[in-house]
């Protein structure tokens, strides 16, 4: 996974997203989570815009 980013960087890429389907064996547990890279201000915001995009278009809940 590490060198995913190492590829996007030399590509030039604006963004780098990596979408992840988690799994958990408690019944209880639901919602999705959005990781960003915390020294990075548009990530964070991006981060953010997406996860209450997708909360709203998918009407699920947020893990945080």
């Amino acid at each position: 996974m590490a060198v995913r980013p190492v590829i996007a960087n030399n590509a030039g890429a604006d963004l780098f997203i990596s979408i992840h389907h988690n799994r958990s064996k408690d019944p209880n547990a639901s919602g999705i989570c959005a990781n960003c890279y915390s020294a990075s201000e548009n990530g964070i915001r991006f981060d953010i815009l997406f996860l209450k995009g997708f909360i709203t278009g998918w009407d699920c809940s947020s893990r945080v």
